[in-house]
């Protein structure tokens, strides 16, 4: 006799529960999906138009200017959040798969550093690149601009107003390697623990937003690329986090994401 007939639960009954789970769960998906887009297309949109009226708008008005700064700030902060909830959502239902193509590392370290400028000006760090012209693989566009941009924008985030180093090179093994390191606040030991993991969150000496989502990514797209991920941290000491990338991936079929 079976476990489920002992405990007068009918097999065709466990087999209708597991398939409702499973239903509910892709529901949860596909509304976390859904939400993610309506989210984030209209806040895109939206921060254009800021972007447009700070263009138009003469320099002597520094209160229009500054007010309007702040609005594309809070914009960009949303169209951050809803980007990670669609991301988090691929990954976590395990649909994604990197689409290989021949890639630049240096250019995307490059561009990355570009886009942070404004949020580094912000927060009064300074951003110090050290990168070859040229680092060409075979890899995911997507997922490396998502992996440095999620460090780059951590280490802005709590570097504490110091200088953020980004550094990109070739590995004698013929893999390639992308550090960020910032000398902020620092990681315990116990939090290195559990940093990568779902809905954790730095700890810091001052609270931060976010949905604690940002380094599990890190980590997922990472090892999806055939990669690995360390951190070496102390309390009051800074983070360095490194990126170890296979220089080519151990398929090199083509896959299309989600």
């Amino acid at each position: 006799m079976s476990a489920s007939a002992r405990l007068g639960e009918a097999p065709d009954d466990k087999d209708r529960l597991i398939e409702e789970q499973r239903e509910a769960l892709r529901a949860y998906r596909d509304l976390l999906d859904i939400a993610a887009h309506e989210l984030r297309n209209p806040m895109t949109a939206l921060l254009l138009h800021v972007e447009d009226a700070l263009r138009l708008v003469p320099p002597h008005e520094a209160d229009i200017v500054h007010r309007l700064k702040r609005i594309e700030r809070l914009i960009g902060r949303t169209v951050v959040r809803a980007t990670m909830l669609l991301d988090a959502s691929r990954l976590n239902a395990g649909t994604f798969r990197p689409a290989i193509e021949p890639v630049d590392l240096a250019e995307i370290v490059r561009d990355a550093v570009d886009t942070h400028a404004g949020q580094a000006r912000h927060a009064g760090v300074s951003l110090h690149l050290t990168a070859p012209e040229m680092i060409e693989t075979l890899s995911d566009r997507w997922a490396v601009e998502q992996i440095v941009d999620n460090l780059l924008s951590n280490a802005i985030k709590f570097g504490a107003g110091e200088p953020v180093e980004i550094g990109v090179a070739p590995a004698g093994d013929g893999s390639v390697q992308i550090t960020v390191r910032d000398r902020g606040v620092g990681i315990s030991p116990d939090d290195q623990a559990r940093i990568f993991e779902r809905f954790e969150r730095v700890i810091s000496a001052r609270p931060q937003g976010g949905f604690g989502l940002g380094l599990w990514i890190t980590r997922q797209l990472v090892e999806a690329l055939g990669g690995a991920i360390l951190i070496a941290s102390a309390p009051g000491e800074g983070s360095t986090f490194a990126v170890t990338l296979p220089t080519l991936p151990s398929s090199t079929d083509e896959h299309c994401r989600p």
